[in-house]
């Protein structure tokens, strides 16, 4: 049997239509954008039958369908393919549906029912790290932040977080307000700031308030900037280590969900190997 009768392409509708209702020739056509999303760049066909598992022969032929379609173009005078311009007024058309506010204060009144904390939206203004959004969890005591409360860079686990993503540049006029001195001449915050950045999350006990903790998790935009911080706060000695743990999970997994949500792709070493191996 060859790729097209394996693959479904130019049967009747009938025969291609699965248990659940959909085509299955028109999900593994779109599967190929899916390695051009994370690679951010264009690729070999090699790099992107690779990163599916797909024989070359079988992802052209799927490839020519999207160029059709206009989802993908090759690039110009290179044997490489990118995304096309009805993928970009797609992605621009998402862009502008989205309720970047909407959908934070959702994943935010999630964790707080999941995690009985406190939760917060932090964004970054002009005055720093600004409290956007606040929800109490069932059974939190009073934990003093409201809408338009400021956190402190240092002293704050979304101050922290937002000093780990940002540039120095709108960084530098709030650390001097703090009298702190910047990463660069502070070998242990830099150092805890790169921690921050590998782990997703940013955790401080005792920090703004005695008896308070807190954990922030990034969430970024389409463009790879911070868009907010997904913030939880909580009493330090009410909540076992075992418990902060899961928490840090669960807060990590929001923030990547959200992000993903917001148009963001973490790019990882999976397009770049294909992308390798497809050169050779």
């Amino acid at each position: 049997m060859d790729d097209d009768e394996s693959d479904g392409i130019g049967k009747p509708e009938s025969t291609e239509q699965r248990a659940s209702g959909g085509v299955n020739s028109v999900e593994v056509g779109l599967s190929l954008l899916q390695p051009l999303l994370e690679a951010g760049t264009p690729l070999t066909l090699k790099a992107i039958s690779s990163a599916l598992g797909m024989p070359p022969p079988k992802a052209h032929r799927y490839l020519a369908s999207l160029i059709a379609a206009k989802l993908v173009q090759r690039e110009h005078s290179t044997p490489r393919y990118e995304l096309g311009p009805l993928a970009v007024r797609l992605g621009f058309a998402a862009l502008g549906m989205l309720d970047r506010d909407g959908l934070a204060r959702r994943a935010m009144s999630r964790l707080a029912m999941e995690t009985h904390t406190t939760a917060c939206v932090v964004m970054w203004a002009d005055k720093g790290a600004i409290v956007v959004a606040v929800e109490p969890g069932p059974g939190t005591i009073f934990t003093g932040l409201r809408i338009g409360s400021h956190l402190p860079l240092l002293h704050s686990a979304t101050g922290r977080l937002f000093l780990a993503h940002l540039s120095s540049m709108q960084t530098a006029s709030h650390l001097i307000l703090e009298d702190c001195v910047p990463p660069e001449a502070d070998p242990e915050l830099a150092k805890a700031l790169r921690d921050i950045r590998t782990s997703g999350v940013s955790g401080i006990r005792d920090g703004v308030m005695l008896g308070m903790s807190g954990l922030a998790a990034p969430v970024f935009n389409h463009e790879g900037g911070i868009h907010c911080s997904l913030t939880l706060v909580f009493q330090t000695y009410a909540v076992k280590s075992e418990k902060v743990v899961s928490m840090t999970r669960q807060l990590r997994s929001a923030a990547e969900d959200l992000s993903h949500q917001l148009g963001f792709v973490k790019r990882d070493m999976m397009a770049d190997q294909a992308e390798t191996k497809g050169s050779k």
